[in-house]
């Protein structure tokens, strides 16, 4: 099985179908419309959550009234482990996106997965250690490259996770499907100056953009753009 760069382009249950099925039998299953919302901030954490489908962004608002997205979760993704563990109430919000479909799985009968099923407790300890290793990258990041850097790595780094080498040779554009928002939560950036780089790079040749879709039509001249930053920070 091919592993994918970005834990949210594969399923949480991918190797363990019965464990899936046993999950959802259990579960209780909602559905909801966009833009509502999954749970408050404050709220007691009573459930770990499955996404069947659509898409699920968890934001926290600052006393500003700015909101600060820290998470996006799409179709397979398992999310609300953290606090339902520990005991905590929910220190963030979370909103459908889509409209989603989302199985929720109590504590009690979490607890009862762990305890008897090792397959799903191994994958819950990879999982939490997938997610720490990605916020220890993206910190280390946004420390030491600037926002143009960050959104190249992050193109060329999705092109070479979902290209498959036999049947796309080199210079074949890759569709790269990510909203403007996703791509600005995945690098510590804001949805608008991410619309400017984008546009920057597509006026100089470096990516095809359509109304729903991004692609990258050849991958070593978009690395070379940061390289290029760099030697223009260092003689200008």
């Amino acid at each position: 099985m091919r592993k994918k760069f970005f834990t949210y382009q594969q399923d949480f249950f991918v190797e363990f179908p019965e464990v899936k099925a046993m999950f959802i039998k259990e579960a209780r299953k909602y559905t909801f419309e966009k833009k509502s919302a999954v749970f408050c901030e404050g709220a007691p954490s009573n459930a770990c959550y499955y996404i069947y489908s659509g898409v699920v962004r968890v934001y926290r608002i600052g006393e500003n009234g700015k909101e600060a997205t820290m998470a996006i979760y799409a179709s397979g993704d398992i999310f609300g482990l953290n606090e339902l563990i520990r005991g905590y109430r929910h220190h963030s919000r979370s909103e459908a996106m889509t409209r989603t479909t989302i199985y929720a799985l109590e504590r009690e009968k979490l607890t009862n997965f762990l305890m008897y099923n090792f397959d799903f407790t191994m994958e819950i300890l990879r999982l939490f250690s997938r997610r720490i290793e990605y916020l220890e990258k993206r910190l280390t990041s946004m420390v030491v490259y600037k926002v143009m850097e960050r959104l190249i790595r992050l193109l060329v780094l999705y092109h070479a996770s979902t290209a498959n080498p036999a049947n796309c040779p080199y210079g074949t554009p890759v569709d790269i499907q990510l909203s403007q928002i996703h791509i600005a939560t995945m690098i510590g950036s804001t949805q608008c100056t991410v619309s400017k780089l984008l546009h920057r790079l597509h006026r100089e040749g470096l990516l095809d953009i359509g109304r729903k879709h991004i692609a990258v039509p050849d991958p070593a001249a978009l690395w070379a753009q940061a390289f290029r930053q760099d030697l223009e920070d260092i003689w200008p």
